[in-house]
């Protein structure tokens, strides 16, 4: 499992700063971390927060 937060300035870009954590993800290649031990899967998570809202975005990265 790989997870990334943001926070947001407004309720409204909560969905976006989810997506864009995901897209970080994504750019650094964090998965690579976890090749050495060979998962079948890995599940990534962005994760925006605004006051006490949040919003979670994810995908499964399947090696």
């Amino acid at each position: 499992m790989i997870d990334f937060l943001k926070y947001a300035s407004g309720f409204k870009q909560l969905k976006a700063m989810a997506k864009t954590a995901l897209e970080q993800i994504d750019k650094n290649h964090y998965e690579k971390f976890f090749i050495p031990i060979e998962p079948k899967m890995i599940i990534c998570y962005g994760i925006a927060f605004c006051k006490k809202r949040c919003q979670v975005e994810s995908k499964i990265v399947k090696l």
